[in-house]
């Protein structure tokens, strides 16, 4: 869990952000996280009550402080939701538990904080029509369950064919990819389908989660991206309209795996957007 605590300390290294664009995030109001996941399933979360099956899908020995750190996460993208309807963009450094069902937790998600987010952006009228984007090599199972009759919601995901989730759930557009993948197949399939997605869905709020299991350096990589390709879709909406303001409002949630030494190709200095805020991350749990 070391690379959390590292992240804020190598976004601020390499210029990419000041200290002025961090947020803290706190304990959310749980109606929020309800409005997603199953009542039972949240309060048996919260009270250490889950059975050992369901603990065990989630990978984690369950504890309050592991716990209190997901509805940490949560909070951090709802209020990255305000920043970003304020100043165009915002980030969690720590977002993206897209394997979390409605009525339970897997792959180290236990609570969906891209649906949170999603839902209270409706609760509060600040958005109607949302677009899910999902780069990461592992399908967003738990998210595409959770919106699969909701057309309010459009859930995208660009994932690997034959890894986890080995059932995969069906998202509103699934592109699966073959293991190996390389920079200039992927550039070409994304840069084809992402502006078509955009026109076919025209949203009102984006989430983009890049996902870091794309990595070719990463254990758990089915494909072979290097930064250029992991980059590539949030990239896309940082190009300004002619009047400088964004096409849309976006949420990015995103674990950027090698925090050693700059990225080979960083985001934009803050003067491109001096408002761009990013959650801090709380430090996890030692296990």
């Amino acid at each position: 869990m070391e690379k959390y605590e590292l992240l804020p300390r190598q976004l601020l290294h390499e210029g990419t952000c000041s200290e002025a664009n961090f947020f803290e995030p706190d304990l959310p109001n749980d109606k929020y996280i309800v409005a997603v996941h199953e009542p039972e399933y949240f309060y048996d979360l919260l009270n250490i009550k889950l059975s050992p099956r369901e603990a065990r899908k989630i990978g984690f020995p369950l504890t309050e402080d592991l716990v209190e750190r997901e509805r940490l996460i949560a909070d951090g993208t709802m209020k990255a939701c305000e920043f970003a309807l304020e100043h165009g963009i915002a980030m969690n450094i720590a977002g993206g538990t897209h394997h979390a069902y409605t009525d339970r937790g897997e792959a180290f998600c236990m609570l969906n904080d891209q649906a949170i987010g999603a839902r209270y952006l409706q609760a509060r009228n600040l958005a109607k029509k949302i677009l899910i984007i999902d780069l990461d090599v592992h399908q967003g199972n738990g998210t595409a369950e959770i919106f699969q009759k909701d057309d309010s919601v459009f859930t995208f995901s660009m994932h690997g064919a034959a890894n986890y989730p080995f059932k995969k759930e069906k998202s509103d557009w699934d592109i699966p990819l073959k293991k190996g993948t390389g920079d200039t197949e992927y550039l070409t399939v994304l840069g084809e389908n992402l502006p078509k997605l955009i026109d076919r869905t025209r949203p009102d709020f984006i989430f983009f989660y890049a996902g870091w299991t794309s990595w070719k350096r990463t254990n758990w990589a089915h494909w072979r991206l290097v930064c250029k390709a992991a980059n590539y879709g949030i990239n896309w909406y940082w190009r300004p309209a002619v009047d400088g303001k964004f096409r849309y409002n976006v949420v990015w949630a995103a674990v950027i795996p090698q925090i050693s030494k700059p990225l080979s190709k960083p985001m934009p200095t803050p003067s491109v957007w001096p408002k761009m805020s990013f959650s801090r991350w709380i430090p996890a749990p030692s296990f």
